[in-house]
């Protein structure tokens, strides 16, 4: 963040009639002041003016790097929601493709083999697409994972 640099000005000389009032003023009230005092209570409000200027800028650069963090915030959000769409469809594409392989096994399997090629065929798909489907879900069933995708 860069810092803004405001030159200190320097006690002002404060005009004759206005020391003469601060005089009048002073001498009124009953209390002791000298011109010199007066300076540096001048010279004191010139800085908090300066500071309060330096603060205004620091406030303004705040607010700035709070709404890029607000936007980068929202961005994402906007990212993970669009993963998550994206994992569920994975998901959903991934059992439907497994779907249709169990029901062409199933239909390829239903057939009677017609010689020792299909008969072999018939075994292996049996094996790819019934067995280790039966086994992958009684492993699941036994972990008790509700977890689809196996993401925690």
């Amino acid at each position: 963040m860069a810092k803004m640099r405001l030159r200190k000005s320097p006690a002002k000389s404060i005009p004759i009639e206005t020391s003469r009032e601060i005089v009048a003023l002073t001498k009124e009230l009953g209390i002791s002041l000298d011109l010199e005092s007066v300076r540096k209570v001048i010279s004191l409000g010139m800085e908090s003016l300066n500071q309060e200027a330096e603060l205004e800028y620091a406030l303004k650069k705040l607010e700035e790097e709070k709404g890029r963090i607000a936007s980068n915030f929202r961005k994402i959000a906007f990212q993970y929601s669009q993963l998550e769409a994206k994992c569920v469809g994975t998901r959903n594409w991934f059992g439907r493709v497994s779907r249709d392989n169990r029901v062409l096994a199933m239909h390829l399997c239903a057939r009677v083999p017609r010689g020792k090629r299909e008969e072999q065929l018939r075994d292996d798909l049996i094996q790819k697409y019934i067995m280790n489907w039966r086994s992958a879900q009684n492993q699941q069933d036994n972990k008790g994972d509700t977890n689809e995708i196996g993401l925690e």
